[in-house]
Formats: C-alpha cells, sequence, structure tokens
C-alpha cells in the first residue's frame, strides 16, 4: 500500500495524468477481487485522496508555469473540470460499495417503521440513562446483542420487568430483535454527540421509546453525509487550490461548487423543517450540519491556509498581514457558535489538526521523506493538458 501511494503521488508530478487515474482504476479493481472475510476495511480512500490530489497540483503548477497575460485562468479551471469528471465517476462507484453510517443498514421506509415500532413498544424498558452511557453501548456491542439479552433474560428484575425479554422467541423474533438493537446502539454511538444534544435539550429523551425521534434525525443526517462524501473529490480539489495560494482557481471552484449544491442543500433544509415541526423538537448538532450546505468545507479550506504562512509570521517581526486575515475570518465562525457547548466544535478541530500538519511538515523527518519519496516535477503546458484530456479514454499501449 505504501509503494502504491507513493507511486500514485508521483506520476502526476511527472506529468502523467492518465497513468495516474489507470493505475487508480487498478488498485480499486484489485481491491474488489480479494475480499477479505467478514467487515472489510478498505485503502481505497487513501489512495484515491493521494493520487487526485497530486493530479490536481499539477493542474495548478501548470497554471502557475504559463504565462499570466494570456489568459489562461479560465481555460485551466475547465481543464480541471474535465479531469476531474473521471476521477469524480470513479470516487461515486467506489462510494456506493461503502457503508457510511449504520442508519444505512434498513433499507427503506417499511423497514424503518418496522424498526420505529420496535422503539415504541420496547424503547420505555432499554434506553434509560444508566444503559444509554456510551461505555454499556461499547460493552453491549463487544460481547454481543444477543450474549446481552441472555443477561437479562437469566438476571430478571422483579421490580421492572423488561417487555422485550418477555416477548423474546413468542411475540418477537430473536434474529430480529437483535438486528435492532445492534443498528441502533452503533447509530448511537457513531453519533453521540447528537445523543447528548437530544438528551440534554429535549423534554422527549426522558422516555425511552421516544428514542425514534433522534433516529429520525440521525438518518436525515445519514442522507446528508452520504451525499457530503460523494461530493469529497471537489472539497479536495478545493481544498489544494486554497493552499497552493491560488485564490483565483479557488474562487472560481467555490462559485462552481455552491451552483452545484444549492437546490439539494434546500432539499435538506426543507426536510430538516419538516421534521421539526412533526416531531416538535429541534437538534441543534443536527441543524448546524445541514446548515453547511456542502460549502462550509471549503470555507475551512481558506482557514487552514492561512494557518502556515501565520506561523510563520509568528517567527518574524513583520505586521503579521496572514494572522490578521485568519482572525478576521474566525470572527465568522466565533460569531455563530454551533452545537449545544458540549464538544469542541469540529472546525476549531480541523484547525488545530492543520497546526499540527504544518509543525510536523517542518520537522527534519518529514523534510527528508519528502525528499525521499518525491520525484522532481514536471510542469506541463496548456497544450499537454489539452492533449491528455482529448487522449484519456485511449489505451495507454496507444493500441484503438
Amino acid at each position: 500500500q505504501t509503494v502504491l501511494r507513493a507511486v500514485l503521488t508521483n506520476l502526476p508530478r511527472l506529468g502523467l495524468l492518465r497513468e495516474t487515474y489507470s493505475l487508480l482504476k487498478t488498485a480499486r479493481v484489485m481491491e474488489q477481487s480479494h475480499p477479505p472475510q467478514g467487515r472489510r476495511v478498505t485503502e481505497f480512500n487513501h489512495l484515491f485522496q493521494s493520487a487526485y490530489q497530486a493530479v490536481v497540483e499539477a493542474v495548478v503548477d501548470s497554471a502557475g508555469a504559463a504565462d499570466p497575460v494570456t489568459g489562461h485562468d479560465q481555460e485551466l479551471v475547465d481543464l480541471l473540470e474535465t479531469i476531474t469528471r473521471p476521477f469524480l465517476t470513479l470516487w461515486v462507484e467506489h462510494s456506493q460499495t461503502l457503508q457510511l453510517s449504520a442508519v444505512e443498514t434498513i433499507a427503506g421506509d417499511e423497514e424503518w417503521q418496522a424498526l420505529r415500532a420496535f422503539v415504541q413498544q420496547y424503547g420505555g424498558d432499554l434506553f434509560h440513562a444508566k444503559f444509554m452511557t456510551l461505555a454499556n453501548l461499547r460493552g453491549i456491542l463487544h460481547r454481543g446483542v444477543d450474549a446481552y439479552l441472555e443477561y437479562l433474560r437469566d438476571n430478571p428484575d422483579p421490580l421492572h420487568p423488561i417487555a422485550l425479554i418477555e416477548d423474546l422467541d413468542q411475540a418477537m423474533n430473536r434474529e430480529q430483535a437483535v438486528r435492532w438493537l445492534q443498528c441502533i446502539l452503533q447509530t448511537l454511538i457513531e453519533n453521540y454527540e447528537e445523543y447528548k444534544d437530544y438528551n440534554t435539550t429535549t423534554p422527549q429523551s426522558d422516555y425511552g421509546q421516544n428514542l425514534y425521534l433522534l433516529l429520525d434525525f440521525l438518518r436525515l443526517k445519514a442522507a446528508y453525509e452520504r451525499h457530503s462524501w460523494r461530493l469529497r473529490p471537489l472539497i479536495l480539489a478545493h481544498e489544494v487550490l486554497a493552499r497552493r495560494k491560488r485564490s483565483d482557481f479557488a474562487h472560481s471552484w467555490e462559485e462552481a461548487f455552491t451552483r452545484l449544491t444549492h437546490d439539494l442543500a434546500d432539499q435538506y433544509l426543507e426536510r430538516l423543517t419538516q421534521l421539526e415541526r412533526s416531531h416538535g423538537m429541534h437538534l441543534g448538532t443536527v441543524a448546524d450540519r445541514l446548515q453547511e450546505r456542502f460549502v462550509k468545507p471549503l470555507a475551512l479550506d481558506r482557514l487552514c491556509a492561512l494557518i502556515e504562512p501565520a506561523m510563520a509570521e509568528a517567527r518574524t517581526s513583520g505586521e503579521g498581514l496572514s494572522f490578521g486575515r485568519l482572525e478576521k475570518e474566525l470572527q465568522v465562525l466565533t460569531a455563530n457558535p454551533t452545537g449545544v457547548g458540549l464538544d469542541v466544535p469540529h472546525w476549531l478541530r480541523r484547525l488545530e489538526q492543520e497546526v499540527q500538519r504544518v509543525r510536523t511538515g517542518h520537522t527534519a523527518i518529514a523534510v527528508l521523506a519528502e525528499g525521499f519519496l518525491h520525484v522532481p516535477k514536471r510542469a506541463l503546458t496548456v497544450q499537454e493538458l489539452k492533449q491528455q484530456v482529448e487522449d484519456w479514454e485511449k489505451p495507454l499501449d496507444g493500441s484503438g
């Protein structure tokens, strides 16, 4: 995997964009041809990011090598969009093979209604405060849900009988009960920040049979996350454009991305409004996520791009223009708090990660590794880029 990632990173540095795409397709086919037993972990996500961002860097370098007075900027943006299409198609195909959330195991509205009915009937006895601690949820999944049900059966509480245990293997199929509980527990663990929001801000959370209300919100959030995941290559491209200080490219890319996602974001916010009205509750953590409208990661890219120059300025006696810009951009985020104040906001964690990345990147080992793993760059001309786009579907061996 390390060698493959190094090759995928270096091919674009040599100007071999078509070859990068072909190798990436081959890597995906190889991974699909040898699936491991049980739940599998894919490495393709990391390979794709390394390869595609290296391709975007190659296009940006071509823009930097172009004559600025010839007006190639929009032409290069159009070329980048064209080159992105096959990568985006490959990513979407890969995404369809992944389960991003436990909620996605519930197929269709009929199964979802069955899960809601299960919660309404048996949730009052099960989903109490002691049960809902994160450690307990993880412990049950680790031991197995079936083993937990056996424990409840062998250790009954006469004062608090559990309806599910009384109905198990009779009115309630054991296999189905295990499946529902496993799905619920995995969903809660994946979204425990949202559960804390639900538990601390809504009166409905006092009753275990109401847990389906939270699950309805998490189902909507999972659908949003699925669309966001499909759009990830476009966000990865913007990250490169912002980090390489090509604000002209980044701005054009962000405008196109905003137009692309505008209607879809409106649909999700409309569904959220309908859900809040029907359930009589508001979850700030879910609402904040949907109100990002898919474009907030692009704003964070701009912020992160200012971290490295701001840190460099801190070691000098200059005016600190980058830090001033960073401070100004931060005011927008700090003026509109997200969540319910129980956890560190995602955007703040992202900035912290960027600071750590910059610090690590300037260590002696990182500099040595950069020089050891990367070949010298060869910037393509705009004409060479166009030729690769025209020949994209041709076999690499020159036949056909």
